[in-house]
């Protein structure tokens, strides 16, 4: 069975059930998340391992808040990447971590068109 792109019953749940508070914290996300890709990218440009693993569990704690787990355990990958500090794995893993935040993005977009406000 394949994993779900993210929980929503366990989102509306964890913002109990606020629309409102949803689409804030989304907002929010949407405008964060390239920002630490773009961190990311820099720090795997620049050989900078502890901050590539510093990054990835950063963004990988707020992908498990909105329980966006395949995206998360995309960003893990990358995270222990950066702790072992095999750049080429980093570099082998980052893809995944940038294709699965823009399956997400898409999700979540699409999941706040069709709930209702």
């Amino acid at each position: 069975m394949e994993e779900l792109v993210f929980d929503t019953d366990a989102l509306m749940e964890r913002v109990e059930g606020d629309q409102e508070l949803l689409r804030e914290l989304l907002a929010l996300f949407f405008q964060e998340y390239p920002k630490l890709l773009e961190e990311i990218s820099h720090a795997m440009e620049y050989r900078r391992a502890e901050q590539v693993e510093r990054l990835s569990h950063s963004l990988k704690s707020a992908l498990l808040n909105l329980s966006g787990k395949r995206a998360a355990d995309a960003a893990y990958q990358v995270e222990r990447s950066g702790r072992s500090a095999d750049f080429q794995e980093i570099a082998a893993a980052f893809p995944r971590l940038q294709e699965e935040l823009r399956i997400l993005h898409d999700a979540m977009d699409q999941f706040l068109k069709t709930s209702s406000s």
